[in-house]
């Protein structure tokens, strides 16, 4: 959904529950991926991709600022302001290709990838590879802060376009690290960008704090470069560990699909108050696994829980109200990949379905009797 709609939805005033947005988001997420399981074929893909090295944000309108040269978040792709100067690639576009199964052995980083739930609540309904092409590799945030307890976080991108160009809504000054700052507030998440003495553009977004305390933290950060020195994180925050650069522009994200909830719901009066839970359950494991899931706390801190999954950190993000939907997205890392469990199972048994994730070689028997 793009942002003027989202921006246009939260102005309703409603007096009967709607239809929750994310099953609106989750059947066109199931629709695109079975329409592209019935074919082996291109993908194109846009600047509205949702999902960055594995990590999925929380839905809503945002700016769409441009750093490093790719495409960065579910509302944040960033492109650099010197690729672009300079006649770089198109780092917002790209495609992806359903690989053929009979073709999955002969790609190492789908061999790594492939993993199942050991005991999954559903039969096994859907299962693809999907290979991604951008222009440029995926993007690295330069800083990822993050709080447990309270939950909080802040993220900072590095040599960006300007983020807030063409916005029409009420952009407000700030000073940031000792420049003339602007900055946006869109429901709990905050955004400011700012020049560097260097004349490079940054940009950084924070949820679970308030402006001042959020212009307070990026004062406080010292760069060398583009690296942060880990000694100037406030008290309170922790620093996510970034990893290396991936190099190349080209990820795998392998698909499996547990169970085949239709929808039922209708809108307009007389809408159940509650949503009823799903019989699906989503996996999604991408490789190269990227960006650290804590900087989904930088996006939004409304209803994200920090959890543990085999050991590993894991965030946990509802997708819709938590009120009347017990959906929701838990997201972590291990061995260089990025996996995400998307269900309508509630914390608890998320995690449990998250900890019984294995990996398995492609002659295993389930994954042949699916894609025969």
């Amino acid at each position: 959904m793009n942002e003027d709609l989202l921006d246009r939805l939260a102005d309703l005033d409603v007096p009967t529950p709607t239809p929750a947005l994310d099953r609106i988001q989750r059947r066109a997420h199931s629709i695109r991926r079975a329409r592209q399981g019935r074919r082996a074929g291109l993908v194109g893909l846009g600047a509205g991709a949702l999902v960055l090295g594995g990590i999925m944000l929380p839905p809503g309108s945002a700016p769409r600022p441009v750093a490093q040269g790719h495409p960065v978040t579910s509302y944040l792709e960033l492109q650099s302001a010197r690729a672009a100067d300079q006649g770089g690639p198109d780092c917002d576009s790209g495609f992806g290709l359903m690989i053929d199964p009979a073709q999955w052995s002969s790609d190492p980083a789908i061999e790594e990838s492939a993993s199942l739930l050991a005991d999954p609540p559903y039969p096994l309904t859907e299962l693809n590879a999907l290979k991604t092409t951008m222009g440029c590799p995926p993007a690295m945030p330069s800083a990822v802060l993050y709080s447990t307890s309270p939950v909080r976080g802040v993220s900072v991108w590095a040599d960006v376009k300007d983020p807030f160009a063409g916005v029409t809504d009420p952009i407000k000054a700030l000073t940031v690290r000792g420049a003339a700052g602007q900055y946006r507030v869109v429901n709990d998440s905050r955004f400011v960008t700012w020049l560097e003495p260097d004349g490079s553009r940054w940009f950084a977004m924070g949820s679970g704090v308030d402006v001042d305390q959020f212009a307070a933290v990026l004062d406080g950060l010292t760069f060398d470069g583009t690296t942060l020195d880990p000694t100037t994180v406030p008290d309170g925050f922790t620093s996510a560990p970034l990893g290396t650069h991936p190099a190349s522009n080209v990820t795998r994200r392998w698909m499996v699909k547990y169970g085949d909830d239709p929808e039922t719901g209708v809108s307009g009066e007389g809408v159940a108050q509650v949503t009823p839970p799903r019989e699906e359950v989503n996996l999604e494991v991408t490789t190269p696994g990227s960006v650290p899931p804590q900087v989904v706390a930088s996006a939004s801190t409304s209803g994200v829980q920090f959890v543990q999954v085999n050991g590993q950190l894991a965030v946990y993000a509802p997708t819709g109200d938590p009120a009347v939907s017990t959906g929701g997205r838990l997201t972590w890392q291990a061995d260089g990949r990025s996996y995400m469990l998307w269900a309508d199972h509630g914390l608890a048994e998320s995690i449990s379905l998250a900890e019984q994730v294995e990996h398995v070689s492609l002659d295993d028997a389930r994954l042949i009797a699916s894609t025969k």
